[in-house]
């Protein structure tokens, strides 16, 4: 199957499919994002040192990352 193919599938097909879509995609990203540069250095504030919340960050981005790849079909095998 051809990229477009599944690209074309994915998408919505319908005007409220389509704002709920984009709703869900900016706020996902939104979430993630806060939590990530928001939230986690107010926790960590006073706290000694960044080696806990360094590594919350890493492992944030990197479970937001997979998400993401999972999410977007990068790493799914074409099924024809």
């Amino acid at each position: 199957m051809e990229v477009k193919d599944r690209i074309r599938r994915a998408l919505p097909r319908t005007l409220g499919d389509s704002v709920a879509f984009a709703f869900m995609f900016f706020m996902i990203h939104f979430v993630g994002f806060f939590e990530l540069l928001v939230v986690l250095p107010v926790i960590y504030q006073h706290h000694q040192g960044y080696g806990e919340y360094w590594c919350h960050v890493v492992a944030g981005w990197f479970i937001y990352f997979q998400v993401c790849a999972l999410n977007s079909g990068l790493f799914t095998p074409a099924v024809d």
